[in-house]
């Protein structure tokens, strides 16, 4: 999902959500007081209820959050496993893998 350097991405669709704009994503999270990726994965977007999430859609969302609220790498990479332990401990999802 990482732009390559001097690229723009923002009208792009998002790979793993294709119904979002990787722009919309953003102006989500710039938006509507997005802290934690939990934020815009549950409460800002449907991906979740619909059982489209992936370790890939995960890390695609959580790297245009990143972009935005200025996480490094570590914070980024957290943020992805908590909210992959929070959706197997509290609400059952099996373990996300990686769609092919």
């Amino acid at each position: 999902m990482r732009a390559a350097p001097g690229g723009d991405r923002r009208g792009d669709a998002a790979a793993g959500a294709p119904d979002y704009s990787v722009e919309e994503l953003g102006w989500l999270v710039r938006t509507e007081q997005v802290v934690y990726l939990a934020d815009l994965v549950q409460r800002r977007t449907s991906l979740a209820l619909e059982g489209r999430l992936t370790r890939a859609v995960l890390a695609e969302l959580a790297d245009v959050a990143a972009s935005v609220l200025g996480w490094m790498d570590a914070e980024r990479a957290q943020q992805v496993d908590r909210l992959a332990a929070l959706l197997r401990d509290r609400h059952g999802v099996a373990d996300l893998v990686d769609a092919r």
